[in-house]
């Protein structure tokens, strides 16, 4: 459905856009690049806040606790207050995007592709999700699922995902400074985890009985490989500096492995890019113990409205 949309407005994204595209904040500034340009609006902003007051109301649910049980069991069940940003908007000053759910009866959900347990977590929060939606606003409210390929680089393709209109809304992605800079996490948090990386090897490797927990300089000098672009990275190199870290697209982490181009592969083991694959394939064993990275919080994401929350400043509303 389409809106009328001021002059003013316009005038407004345009400074946004300026404003962005001079900025050197996100994931794409760490590469060098400028971060993209803010697509969102008070409508990206009504439905961050939408979807926080639902998220608000099922995480204490059993529904809730039941599928976070079944599919992440070491996740905690404490999760931070979020009062301020968990009011349902009112649907007669609904506008651009959030106007237009309400409108169609369809939000679009991004999920992520090769994550089996992620997409299942996904798809059954969202219903959760959009049930609360529909039920607050008297409407029939469907979710859509679009896969979006993010094997090559993890975090970015999501965005651009949003920003070009093939999704609306994430539901698992660690919150991180430089993201923030680039998509709207002031929704409530989904998930908690305690950040473990476990770390994989040949089974005909040396370092195969190697105990992590009790040795944790074992890894120093050894070359492992991690996603490219992933959120822990920093982390994980403040807690292991030893560890000689090499990035690699998602699916090339195993044929790197193999191809003896790294010690061994690495992942965040609360459902981290290539966990799946590690665990599945032949020949790979994990190390005993971990390297413990911290907290992790999931949250929800919508297009990012600029620092104030779009052209009226009203933040998390």
């Amino acid at each position: 459905m389409m809106f009328a949309l001021v002059p003013s407005f316009f005038a407004a994204v345009l400074l946004l856009w300026t404003a962005a595209a001079q900025a050197q904040t996100g994931d794409d500034a760490q590469q060098g690049e400028r971060d993209p340009a803010v697509v969102g609006d008070i409508g990206d902003v009504q439905l961050n806040a939408a979807i926080s007051a639902a998220i608000s109301q099922i995480r204490d649910g059993e529904a809730f606790l039941s599928v976070l049980d079944e599919h992440f069991p070491t996740a905690t069940k404490t999760f931070p207050s979020c009062e301020a940003s968990a009011s349902y908007p009112p649907a007669a000053e609904a506008e651009g995007t959030f106007a237009e759910v309400l409108e169609d009866g369809v939000l679009v959900f991004g999920l992520p592709a090769n994550a089996t347990t992620i997409q299942q977590f996904n798809i059954e929060v969202d219903n959760l999700i959009v049930d609360a939606l529909s039920s607050h606003y008297g409407v029939d409210i469907s979710p859509k699922f679009v896969i979006v390929d993010n094997l090559a680089d993890f975090f970015v393709p999501f965005r651009e995902a949003m920003n070009v209109g093939e999704a609306d809304v994430l539901t698992w992605f660690t919150v991180t400074e430089r993201r923030a800079h680039s998509v709207d996490y002031t929704s409530c948090s989904l998930v908690n985890f305690v950040n473990e990386v476990g770390v994989w090897v040949l089974d005909s490797s040396e370092l195969a009985g190697t105990n992590l927990t009790a040795k944790p300089d074992a890894l120093d000098g050894m070359k492992v490989g991690v996603c490219d672009n992933c959120f822990y990275i920093s982390d994980f190199t403040k807690t292991a500096p030893g560890v000689l870290l090499e990035e690699h697209a998602v699916f090339d982490m195993v044929p790197a492995l193999k191809q003896g181009k790294v010690d061994g592969v690495a992942t965040i083991l609360a459902g981290g890019p290539g966990l799946e694959e590690f665990l599945t394939t032949a020949g790979l064993v994990k190390l005993e113990g971990s390297f413990v990275l911290g907290n992790d919080t999931r949250a929800a994401a919508t297009r990012y409205a600029g620092p104030d929350g779009a052209v009226t400043g009203q933040g998390g509303l």
